[in-house]
């Protein structure tokens, strides 16, 4: 009976000695400490036209903890989220050597400092998004797809040698732009542009027939004569 008693206490002494190791250092695994640091490196800043210069710079790396908090937001816990990245750093000019011995100045962000921060968590998995209230439109006027077919047409009615075409289609796409750009939608918008478009179309048409370029065929006859209906009923329309 009292071996057995012993032997029950020199094993319970043994359990709690290394088992709770075991969890310590498996703790310890799991949660290493924070650490955050700068790297240097060489940077390379270059233009084009330019030759490139490297200047010293640094580079933030290390591992910084992320996980649920204590804390409580009502019914969820609360999210904390950690990176490692700058928090100082200082602009630097840099004079670049190009083309024709020319010098561009160029800023870089120089980093001096490095610090594990706080910033914002993605989603959780309980987190529920709530849906837009209205959604987002297109605004003509800072849609750069507009912009960009603006600039097309633009370039294109300029192309043309003849004056009076160039002045009706620069003319046209003035009072096309007006009314497009109050369109929301981009399809509402294409077919706006499409009457500038259809006008490039007969015109280039009508050059090709006159320079010889392309054969007259008797069957495109009735095309010919809306083609130039439709030319004059512009030019009418437009400084009448």
């Amino acid at each position: 009976m009292e071996c057995r008693v012993f032997l029950t206490f020199v094993l319970s002494i043994i359990c709690t000695l290394f088992g709770n190791g075991k969890a310590s250092n498996y703790q310890n695994n799991m949660i290493e400490k924070e650490h955050c640091q700068t790297l240097s490196f060489e940077q390379p800043v270059t233009l084009p036209g330019c030759q490139t210069t490297y200047i010293a710079n640094k580079a933030c790396y290390g591992q910084c903890n992320s996980g649920i908090s204590n804390a409580f937001n009502g019914s969820q816990s609360i999210m904390t989220c950690r990176t490692c990245y700058p928090t100082k750093m200082v602009n630097k000019t840099v004079s670049l050597q190009c083309d024709g011995n020319k010098v561009q100045n160029v800023i870089v962000g120089i980093v001096l400092f490095c610090q594990c921060r706080r910033k914002k968590c993605p989603n959780t998995v309980n987190e529920v998004t709530e849906a837009p209230k209205k959604a987002p439109t297109l605004r003509p006027p800072a849609n750069e797809w507009f912009r960009h077919q603006m600039r097309k047409l633009r370039k294109r009615c300029r192309a043309i040698n003849h004056h009076g075409a160039r002045a009706i289609c620069l003319e046209l796409l003035k009072t096309q732009r007006k009314k497009c750009r109050k369109l929301k939608i981009r399809r509402d918008q294409r077919k706006c542009l499409d009457e500038v478009k259809q006008y490039l179309k007969k015109h280039k048409k009508e050059r090709d027939i006159e320079s010889g370029n392309v054969r007259r065929n008797p069957l495109d006859e009735v095309d010919n004569v809306r083609s130039r209906t439709f030319l004059g009923t512009v030019k009418e329309r437009l400084f009448q």
